[in-house]
C-alpha cells in the first residue's frame, strides 16, 4: 500500500471519527421522547467522491490585485485543483471500501437499541419535488420517528514546500 493511500485513510478515519464528535446534542422534551418507541432509519446510499481540498496553490493570491478578473482567474485555477485533488483522493481511498454512511449508521442503530427503542432500517424515499429534502410522506410503515442522517468524508491539506 502506497504512502498516499495510507494517509487517506488514517485521514478518512479521524475525519468520520471527529464529525460523530462534533455534532451538538439536542434533547427532546421528556413528553415527545416518551411517545417515540419506533424508529426508522434511513439507509444513505455511500457517497461516490472523497472531497479533497488541497490548499491554494502559492501566488495565487496575487491575482486579487486585479479585482474582481483576478478572483475569477483564481477560482477557476483553483476549481481545477480541487477536482483533480479530489478524483486523486476517491481513487486512494476507495480501494478501502470506507462504507462511511453505513459505519455511522451501524453504531447509531446499537446506540438506539441499547436505549430502548425498536429500529428498522428503511431504504432511501424519493426526494421531494419542492425541497432537495426526503418526501417522508412515501416512507412505508409507521415509525413514530424518522430519522435521516448523512455523514460525508473529506481532507483538506497545504501543500508545503
Amino acid at each position: 500500500m502506497n504512502n498516499y493511500a495510507r494517509k487517506a485513510a488514517a485521514l478518512l478515519l479521524v475525519c468520520l471519527v471527529s464529525g460523530c464528535a462534533s455534532v451538538q446534542k439536542v434533547s427532546l422534551k421528556p413528553e415527545a421522547k416518551q411517545k417515540i418507541k419506533h424508529i426508522a432509519l434511513i439507509e444513505v446510499p455511500e457517497q461516490a467522491r472523497y472531497a479533497m481540498y488541497p490548499g491554494q496553490a502559492p501566488g495565487l493570491a496575487a491575482l486579487y490585485i486585479f479585482g474582481a478578473l483576478g478572483g475569477l482567474l483564481v477560482g477557476g485555477i483553483e476549481s481545477g485543483r480541487i477536482e483533480s485533488a479530489t478524483n486523486r483522493f476517491t481513487e486512494a481511498v476507495l480501494p478501502f471500501k470506507p462504507n462511511v454512511s453505513s459505519l455511522m449508521l451501524e453504531k447509531l442503530e446499537i446506540g438506539l437499541k441499547q436505549k430502548g427503542y425498536e429500529v428498522t432500517r428503511i431504504p432511501e424515499p424519493p426526494k421531494s419535488k419542492d425541497s432537495n429534502g426526503y418526501d417522508f410522506a412515501k416512507v412505508q410503515g409507521e415509525y413514530d420517528a424518522i430519522l435521516a442522517s448523512n455523514m460525508t468524508a473529506s481532507y483538506s491539506a497545504e501543500k508545503n514546500g
